[in-house]
């Protein structure tokens, strides 16, 4: 009675694996994005991320930039949808630093549509988690644009699995 029990159990294990290999998310797809974003006393910066698409619709952004003295998270999860076969639309909760002491957290949301090189350009908006900010919404608006070029190795992987 336990061999069955034993035997019937690794099945139903090895059917579990089966079932998570085919739904775990794989990279389909990746960009070097580089953005502006316009700050409150107009000056610009300038910021580079990766953004690294996988097959479930999640991703990841890998921020890019000049090293601070904070300790801030660099990978932050993504998530990303083709509205189109050309306009995509993906975003994170980021933490982008100020000079070298603070930074901001919030909203990073890109907007854009690919050309026939594949890069994907469009607005770029970064809402500012503020408590306590001036005016009459809890937070900020910041807004850019961006360019995003593809990744040579994972646009070669993923052309073929089209």
């Amino acid at each position: 009675m336990k061999q069955k029990a034993l035997v019937l159990a690794c099945i139903v294990f090895s059917l579990g694996l089966h079932v998570y290999a085919q739904t775990s998310p794989v990279p389909v797809s990746g960009w070097s994005v580089s953005y502006t974003l316009v700050g409150p006393t107009t000056t610009t910066s300038s910021r580079q991320l990766l953004f690294i698409s996988f097959s479930n619709g999640t991703g990841t952004f890998r921020m890019i930039g000049p090293r601070t003295t904070t300790t801030t998270q660099t990978v932050f999860p993504a998530v990303y949808d083709w509205v189109t076969t050309d306009f995509i639309s993906f975003s994170s909760e980021v933490e982008l630093p100020i000079g070298n002491c603070c930074r901001e957290t919030g909203t990073l949301i890109f907007k854009g549509e690919r050309s026939n090189t594949g890069q994907i350009s469009g607005p770029v908006l970064f809402v500012v988690n503020a408590p306590g900010a001036a005016g009459p919404l809890p937070y900020t608006i910041r807004t850019g644009s961006f360019v995003a070029t593809p990744l040579p190795i994972v646009t070669a992987r993923s052309d073929r699995a089209r």
